[in-house]
């Protein structure tokens, strides 16, 4: 039986150190990703990346979400469908993490 939990609330109210502290003594698989800016890629924007849940984080073009100032933004949707939903695949034992899905996912597939 698979469960679900959902954590929900307004930007910087600490939702992602929440999720950080519940797993910190889960001693099992964590997959999935988190979402985290980064090098910035265009002036006056600040750039975004998807990372392997706990992994190392490396920016490429292949984790590169985009680039958002107030909401608006270049979004590359296919990082999304295709690199983020790669991390999501089921596996068999463990969590799947998906921290962070907002504006600049909403249009993805």
């Amino acid at each position: 039986m698979k469960n679900h939990i959902v954590i929900a609330g307004r930007r910087k109210t600490g939702k992602s150190s929440l999720l950080s502290r519940l797993l910190e003594d889960y001693e099992g698989p964590i997959y999935g990703f988190c979402t985290c800016p980064g090098t910035c890629r265009r002036e006056g924007y600040r750039s975004y990346y998807i990372f392997p849940y706990g992994a190392e984080q490396i920016e490429s073009d292949e984790n590169h979400i985009g680039d958002s100032r107030m909401g608006e933004g270049f979004f590359n949707y296919e990082v999304f469908d295709n690199y983020a939903v790669s991390l999501l695949e089921s596996k068999p034992d463990g969590i799947i993490v998906m921290d962070e899905i907002g504006f600049m996912e909403a249009k993805a597939d």
